[in-house]
């Protein structure tokens, strides 16, 4: 519904926390979703820490052509 509403141009941020591994699921069914948007309508970032746990939290920026 989100991505509905955003404008051209506009960006969307969400950052994905687990908590804890248990919580991985739910990361990884988002990263999914971004990671399928078609890159002729969405850029899509996803900024990882490289030397913290994986349940740090993960900023990600959807950015809407």
């Amino acid at each position: 519904a989100a991505l509905t509403a955003l404008k051209p141009r506009g960006v969307l941020a969400a950052v994905l926390y687990s908590g804890q591994v248990i919580g991985d699921g739910e990361k990884q069914a988002a990263l999914d979703f971004f990671r399928a948007l078609p890159l002729t309508r969405y850029t899509v970032l996803v900024c990882e820490f490289a030397n913290w746990a994986s349940t740090a939290p993960l900023p990600c920026f959807v950015l809407k052509r």
